[in-house]
């Protein structure tokens, strides 16, 4: 039924190829967005509004990648069709109602929401509040998208699964390229990568399993989501450390706070590059019971992650004006814009060694249903 499953080996060499490519296009969309629209007011807002949906949206779609994958391999391992097929037909539904209830939430909401940008002055906080009514596609199919993915995934479809991130990468980039000029384009270039990434996921789903809406209360829901809050737990912990980053971020003069962003957007490339946490969560899964070759597994994740973080931390520590002067000094972007961007990039250097560990840790930890220790590491640290 499809293309064979992919191994480990090949879901790394695809995350590597794939998420190299997005993360290509990806700098290519923050050297349009500095060049053409520059650290400006629309910009700082457009950042806080991304930080205040992954407390209300994002955080849903991380536990939904740590609870589907393992449950969905689980069933497909003990070979119960139909109640695999139930599971997922509810959980579709679950999805798509959640969907809804938070695009509700957010609407109705939205007058009160520039209160997380505290040292906003008047004109970011209105464009806060007006930029989030562009981003409803995003609120509303980033759920369903993360099931899709999540099925992917547990399909071994690796390369369906780092490609969708590149689709969205580049229909992102076209659009501000041609549109740079329009009013709030950062939020609704957004929404319409986030559609064709979710069509895309869909179209490669479709190939897979025929999955249809059934009973979102039904047991095999409730089974998949009997770890739902102490995981939602820890996805909240990350991006409200991320929020309250932005709020004390919001106090600063007017690009502020996209200095910031950029900073630690280049410090962000290396974990985002070596994503190995996407097919190092499958193979875990389907490796419970085996302890000799999860260690063998985890002693190759962690070699990896030691051999390119440091040269990368290295390297930016010394070459860090270089890089930002010869990537981003154009335009609208100036040599003060340089900076601040700097400064911001060696602050955060430090996070590049943690990340890449705790990325595959924290796979072990949830799949093994030990999330609590990973919540109160995070709340600890917020």
């Amino acid at each position: 039924m499809g293309a064979r499953s992919e191994s480990f080996l090949q879901s790394l060499g695809f995350s590597i190829f794939w998420n190299g490519a997005t993360r290509g296009i990806g700098i290519i969309k923050q050297v349009a967005v500095a060049v053409l629209i520059g650290l400006s007011a629309e910009l700082d807002s457009f950042y806080l509004a991304v930080s205040l949906l992954g407390i209300l949206v994002f955080s849903w779609g991380q536990v939904l990648d740590l609870i589907l994958v393992p449950r969905l391999v689980e069933l497909r391992k003990k070979g119960d069709e139909a109640e695999l097929e139930r599971m997922l037909g509810g959980t579709l539904s679950a999805v798509l109602l959640a969907a809804l209830v938070l695009l509700a939430l957010i609407f109705l909401t939205r007058e009160w929401i520039p209160w997380v940008a505290g040292g906003f002055d008047p004109e970011r906080k209105e464009l806060l509040k007006s930029g989030l009514l562009y981003l409803a596609p995003v609120v509303l199919l980033y759920l369903p998208g993360r099931f899709l993915l999540a099925v992917l995934r547990s399909k071994r479809r690796f390369s369906r699964y780092y490609s969708t991130e590149l689709i969205s990468e580049a229909i992102i980039l076209f659009v501000i390229l041609i549109f740079h000029d329009r009013d709030f384009v950062l939020f609704w270039s957004f929404g319409i990568g986030m559609a064709a990434s979710v069509l895309f996921a869909a179209f490669s789903v479709r190939h897979l399993s025929a999955i249809s809406l059934g009973n979102p209360f039904s047991a095999e829901v409730r089974i998949t989501f009997r770890r739902f809050p102490s995981i939602l737990g820890l996805s909240l912990g990350g991006y409200l450390f991320t929020l309250v980053d932005r709020y004390y971020m919001s106090f600063l003069p007017p690009g502020g706070v996209g200095a910031l962003a950029y900073g630690l957007a280049a410090v962000m490339l290396i974990p985002g590059l070596l994503s190995i946490s996407g097919g190092l969560a499958t193979v875990l899964s389907e490796s419970m019971g085996m302890p000799q070759k999860k260690w063998s597994l985890l002693n190759d994740a962690f070699s990896l992650s030691i051999y390119v973080g440091v040269p990368a931390m290295l390297f930016l520590a010394f070459n860090w004006e270089q890089a930002v002067r010869l990537f981003l000094q154009h335009g609208a972007f100036n040599s003060e814009n340089t900076k601040n961007v700097g400064l911001a990039l060696v602050g955060y250097l430090p996070m590049i060694i943690p990340l890449l560990l705790m990325r595959s840790v924290d796979q072990v930890f949830v799949i093994e249903d030990k999330a609590r220790f990973l919540t109160m590491r995070m709340l600890i640290g917020v």
